[in-house]
C-alpha cells in the first residue's frame, strides 16, 4: 500500500495534482530530510493517469518557499491534464502496435498453412481466403470474396443436415468443432473436410466475423473407404470358401 503522508502518497490517493508550500511540514515523508538537507523549500507532484489509471508522477522542487495560488494550481491542473493525454496516446498507440504486430502474425500462419482458412462476416460472407483454399477450391479470391462457403461449395453429396447445423451455430454465433463435409471444387471434384469455425467478438461483444478452419481429410476418406472394400471382399473370399 503507498503511504499517504508524501507528495507522491497524496496525489496517489486523491489522483490530483498536490502543491506544499513548506516541505518541513511534511513530518512522515521518508524523502523529507534529504530534501531539507538539500535546500528545497517547496513541491509539487503532478499524477499521469492513462486508461483510467494512475501510471506516473512528476515532480517539481523549489529552492524558495512557494504558495499556491488558484492560478498556479489550474496551470498545474492543466499541465497534468495534457500530460494524461499523452500518455493515454502513447499507451492507445503501442497497444495497437501490439495487435497488428499479432494480427501479422496470424495472417503470416494462416495464410502459410496447408489448412483451409477463410475469414466469413457475422453472416457468413467471405471476406479472407489463405492460398489453400483457392489451391483445393479451384477459385480465385476474386470469385469467393461475398459468397456464402456453404452455398458456393455445396454439391450433390453434401449432407444439408450438416449445413443446416453450420447455419445455426452461425446464426447464433456459436463455434464449430470437429464437423465432417463433403464439398465440391470448381471443377465439380467433391473433397472431404474437417470444420471447425470460431467466432469474432469485438471488445461490445458483438459478433464480427467467422474464422474458418478446414482439414483436408479426403485422402483418409479415401483409404477407410478401401480398406472397407477389402474387408468385404475377404469376407466373401471366405464365405464362398
Amino acid at each position: 500500500m503507498r503511504s499517504s503522508s508524501g507528495l507522491v502518497g497524496r496525489a496517489y490517493a486523491s489522483g490530483l495534482p498536490h502543491w506544499v508550500s513548506d516541505l518541513s511540514r511534511l513530518v512522515e515523508w521518508s524523502r523529507r530530510d534529504v530534501a531539507l538537507a538539500a535546500g528545497l523549500k517547496s513541491g509539487v507532484v503532478i499524477p499521469v493517469t492513462a486508461h483510467g489509471h494512475v501510471t506516473a508522477f512528476i515532480e517539481f522542487f523549489s529552492e524558495h518557499r512557494v504558495e499556491a495560488t488558484a492560478e498556479m494550481m489550474e496551470l498545474i491542473e492543466a499541465i497534468g491534464v495534457e500530460l494524461s493525454r499523452v500518455a493515454e496516446r502513447h499507451r492507445a498507440e503501442g497497444e495497437l502496435r501490439a495487435s497488428e504486430a499479432e494480427a501479422r502474425r496470424t495472417a503470416l500462419v494462416a495464410a502459410s498453412t496447408a489448412n483451409l482458412v477463410t475469414v466469413c462476416d457475422a453472416n457468413g460472407h467471405i471476406e479472407w481466403a489463405n492460398n489453400s483454399f483457392l489451391r483445393v477450391t479451384g477459385y480465385t479470391r476474386d470469385e469467393v470474396i461475398g459468397r456464402r462457403a456453404t452455398e458456393l461449395l455445396r454439391g450433390p453429396q453434401t449432407s444439408s443436415v450438416v449445413v443446416a447445423t453450420i447455419d445455426q451455430c452461425m446464426r447464433f454465433g456459436e463455434a464449430i468443432k470437429n464437423v465432417e463435409l463433403v464439398q465440391y471444387a470448381k471443377n465439380g471434384e467433391p473433397y472431404w473436410v474437417e470444420v471447425e469455425m470460431q467466432p469474432v467478438f469485438n471488445t461490445g461483444g458483438m459478433l464480427t466475423n467467422f474464422v474458418a478452419i478446414e482439414n483436408d481429410i479426403t485422402q483418409r476418406k479415401l483409404d477407410e473407404r478401401r480398406l472397407g472394400e477389402s474387408a468385404l471382399h475377404f469376407k466373401a473370399l471366405f464365405e464362398d470358401s
